[in-house]
């Protein structure tokens, strides 16, 4: 690995409610949702890069910031890893 590291942010839920963090936590993998969509960002994906689940949703209240009442973006991280086998496929990694 060089002197950077590279980081990927990435989703777990799969046809609007469906979660799919856990099993991606118990197999020791993270899958790309779509057949057809990201498969070359997923392949370029290596052994070694850093990963995050994460989640995205609006937030009014418990902010530490003055947010004025309105909604703002939030991005919680669910799980972190370190890949440690890129499957080839654009779907899958070990992690």
């Amino acid at each position: 690995m060089n002197e950077f590291s590279r980081f990927w942010f990435v989703g777990s839920s799969y046809s609007g409610n469906e979660d799919q963090t856990n099993r991606f936590i118990k197999k020791g993998i993270w899958q790309n949702g779509y057949q057809d969509k990201y498969l070359d960002l997923v392949r370029s994906i290596q052994p070694g890069d850093k990963i995050a689940i994460k989640s995205s949703y609006t937030r009014k209240r418990g902010l530490p910031f003055d947010n004025k009442g309105q909604a703002v973006s939030v991005m919680g991280i669910k799980a972190i890893g370190v890949v440690t086998r890129n499957q080839g496929d654009g779907r899958f990694l070990d992690v």
